[in-house]
Protein backbone atom coordinates (compact mmCIF):
# COMPACT_ATOMS: atom_id res chain seq x y z
CA UNK A 1 0.00 0.00 0.00
CA UNK A 2 1.48 3.47 -1.23
CA UNK A 3 2.45 5.92 2.11
CA UNK A 4 -0.47 8.45 0.68
CA UNK A 5 -2.71 5.82 0.87
CA UNK A 6 -2.27 4.87 4.24
CA UNK A 7 -2.49 8.52 5.39
CA UNK A 8 -5.59 8.84 3.85
CA UNK A 9 -6.93 6.24 5.46
CA UNK A 10 -5.68 6.97 8.64
CA UNK A 11 -7.23 10.82 8.36
CA UNK A 12 -10.67 9.22 7.42
CA UNK A 13 -11.29 6.39 10.15
CA UNK A 14 -9.60 9.52 12.64
CA UNK A 15 -12.93 11.68 11.26
CA UNK A 16 -14.67 8.86 11.81
CA UNK A 17 -13.88 8.28 15.41
CA UNK A 18 -14.11 11.39 16.09
CA UNK A 19 -17.53 12.05 14.49
CA UNK A 20 -18.97 8.67 16.72
CA UNK A 21 -18.04 10.40 19.81
CA UNK A 22 -19.34 13.43 19.33
CA UNK A 23 -22.29 11.89 18.17
CA UNK A 24 -22.40 9.82 21.09
CA UNK A 25 -21.56 12.95 23.39
CA UNK A 26 -25.03 14.67 22.10
CA UNK A 27 -27.30 11.48 21.98
CA UNK A 28 -26.94 11.68 26.01
CA UNK A 29 -27.74 14.98 26.46
CA UNK A 30 -28.05 16.69 29.58
CA UNK A 31 -29.12 15.03 32.95
CA UNK A 32 -32.76 15.21 34.19
CA UNK A 33 -32.80 18.12 37.05
CA UNK A 34 -34.19 16.11 40.50
CA UNK A 35 -35.12 17.96 43.55
CA UNK A 36 -38.34 19.09 45.05
CA UNK A 37 -40.29 21.19 42.74
CA UNK A 38 -41.99 23.98 44.09
CA UNK A 39 -45.59 25.58 42.55
CA UNK A 40 -47.21 29.15 42.42
CA UNK A 41 -50.04 29.18 44.73
CA UNK A 42 -52.33 31.95 46.25
CA UNK A 43 -53.20 31.91 49.90
CA UNK A 44 -54.47 34.77 51.30
CA UNK A 45 -54.74 36.79 48.66
CA UNK A 46 -50.68 36.35 48.48
CA UNK A 47 -48.46 34.69 46.24
CA UNK A 48 -46.84 31.94 47.67
CA UNK A 49 -45.32 28.84 47.05
CA UNK A 50 -45.63 24.99 47.92
CA UNK A 51 -43.96 21.73 47.21
CA UNK A 52 -45.58 20.24 44.61
CA UNK A 53 -43.74 17.03 43.59
CA UNK A 54 -40.37 15.39 43.51
CA UNK A 55 -38.49 14.09 40.61
CA UNK A 56 -35.85 11.23 42.44
CA UNK A 57 -32.45 10.55 40.05
CA UNK A 58 -34.09 6.71 39.96
CA UNK A 59 -37.15 7.34 37.92
CA UNK A 60 -39.59 7.88 40.26
CA UNK A 61 -41.97 10.96 41.27
CA UNK A 62 -44.13 12.07 43.64
CA UNK A 63 -46.75 14.22 43.67
CA UNK A 64 -46.70 16.15 47.47
CA UNK A 65 -50.23 17.37 47.13
CA UNK A 66 -52.50 14.09 46.64
CA UNK A 67 -49.59 11.54 47.69
CA UNK A 68 -49.36 9.39 44.10
CA UNK A 69 -46.41 8.16 42.55
CA UNK A 70 -45.34 7.46 39.22
CA UNK A 71 -42.56 7.50 37.04
CA UNK A 72 -40.78 10.35 34.82
CA UNK A 73 -38.91 10.14 31.77
CA UNK A 74 -36.59 13.20 30.36
CA UNK A 75 -36.13 14.55 27.39
CA UNK A 76 -32.84 17.03 27.11
CA UNK A 77 -33.01 18.29 23.57
CA UNK A 78 -36.77 19.31 24.49
CA UNK A 79 -35.92 20.15 28.12
CA UNK A 80 -39.18 18.35 28.84
CA UNK A 81 -40.63 15.37 31.15
CA UNK A 82 -43.42 13.23 30.45
CA UNK A 83 -45.16 11.38 33.37
CA UNK A 84 -46.80 8.31 33.66
CA UNK A 85 -48.71 5.74 36.23
CA UNK A 86 -50.60 6.79 39.14
CA UNK A 87 -49.29 10.52 38.80
CA UNK A 88 -51.51 13.30 38.60
CA UNK A 89 -49.33 15.15 36.06
CA UNK A 90 -48.93 14.78 32.32
CA UNK A 91 -46.27 16.56 31.34
CA UNK A 92 -43.59 19.62 32.17
CA UNK A 93 -41.35 22.25 29.79
CA UNK A 94 -38.74 24.77 30.85
CA UNK A 95 -39.28 27.75 30.03
CA UNK A 96 -35.84 28.97 29.41
CA UNK A 97 -36.89 32.94 28.98
CA UNK A 98 -38.44 33.01 32.26
CA UNK A 99 -36.65 30.06 33.98
CA UNK A 100 -39.86 28.00 35.40
CA UNK A 101 -41.86 25.13 34.61
CA UNK A 102 -45.25 24.59 33.01
CA UNK A 103 -46.06 21.39 34.63
CA UNK A 104 -49.26 20.16 32.84
CA UNK A 105 -52.61 18.11 34.78
CA UNK A 106 -54.12 15.67 33.71
CA UNK A 107 -57.45 16.78 33.42
CA UNK A 108 -59.69 14.24 36.37
CA UNK A 109 -57.25 16.32 38.78
CA UNK A 110 -57.77 19.76 37.87
CA UNK A 111 -60.00 20.50 40.39
CA UNK A 112 -58.20 19.48 43.21
CA UNK A 113 -55.66 22.01 42.32
CA UNK A 114 -58.08 24.51 41.55
CA UNK A 115 -59.32 23.60 45.10
CA UNK A 116 -55.83 24.14 46.70
CA UNK A 117 -55.64 27.92 44.66
CA UNK A 118 -52.62 26.86 42.61
CA UNK A 119 -52.31 29.32 39.99
CA UNK A 120 -53.09 28.56 36.44
CA UNK A 121 -54.77 25.18 37.31
CA UNK A 122 -58.11 26.08 35.93
CA UNK A 123 -56.37 26.16 32.59
CA UNK A 124 -54.63 22.78 33.54
CA UNK A 125 -51.20 23.74 34.22
CA UNK A 126 -48.64 25.10 36.96
CA UNK A 127 -45.89 27.14 37.19
CA UNK A 128 -43.06 25.61 39.15
CA UNK A 129 -39.51 26.11 40.01
CA UNK A 130 -36.79 23.53 40.85
CA UNK A 131 -36.43 25.12 44.56
CA UNK A 132 -34.13 22.38 45.52
CA UNK A 133 -32.11 20.50 42.98
CA UNK A 134 -30.09 17.20 44.24
CA UNK A 135 -27.31 18.19 42.41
Amino acid sequence: MKPALKIRLLITFTILFVTSIACNLLKTGKPAPTGAFYCDALEYGFLTTYPVFTVKPDGVVNDGILGKEGKWKFNSTKDSFTFSDEISFQSAEFNLQNNYWSLYIRPEYKEEYSAGQFVGSAEGKLRCYLAYPDR
